[in-house]
């Protein structure tokens, strides 16, 4: 029995199957070049969604690392950190707010009144909305590496409340940036 040649394929059908196939080539390539981007952009940076109305933003960008040690963020930046276990929120939950004291910052408290180095930063109210006590937050000289947090908002929970407090170094995340 011999052996059947193979049909002679035509060179435009050639040059066909090679432009698909640097076509897949490319594609592959553009992928795991994506892929590749993708992993180098979450170690340095993460998007997070605000759920509530306390900042006007709903959608930051988060540069992690910024904030903990020698890029300490100053005041009225935005701060993207872990809440810890409270009554309200899971252990670990998201959170950006502004950051209105640093390390050696002193923080007093009058009639509901919270300061920083005696500039005024907001009411503590003795319940939530809901009718739960509030306990009140920290006062006296904010430890280094440590931020009391707020936002403007009327229920804002935040640094003025004993729940959340001042903010420890191991739970923050980095600087946010407002995006939409």
């Amino acid at each position: 029995m011999a052996l059947s040649r193979a049909p002679e394929l035509s060179a435009e059908t050639v040059a066909r199957g090679q432009r698909f196939w640097r076509w897949v080539g490319g594609a592959l390539a553009g992928l795991m070049a994506g892929w590749a981007l993708m992993a180098w952009v979450k170690v340095y940076y993460e998007i997070w969604l605000n759920e509530t109305h306390s900042l006007p933003g709903h959608v930051y960008l988060i540069e992690k690392g910024a904030g903990a040690g020698a890029g300490a963020l100053g005041r009225g930046e935005l701060l993207a950190f872990r809440g810890g276990p409270n009554k309200r929120y899971p252990a670990n939950y998201p959170w950006v707010k502004i950051v209105g004291g640093v390390g050696g910052d002193r923080v007093t408290a009058a009639d509901g009144w919270y300061y920083v180095n005696g500039q005024r930063i907001g009411h503590a109210k003795p319940r939530t909305r809901f009718g739960e006590p509030l306990a009140p937050g920290p006062t006296g000289v904010i430890p280094p590496g440590h931020y009391f947090i707020y936002t403007p908002h009327k229920d804002s929970y935040d640094s003025r409340y004993a729940d959340i407090g001042w903010i420890r170094p191991e739970q923050v995340v980095g600087r946010a940036f407002p995006l939409f």
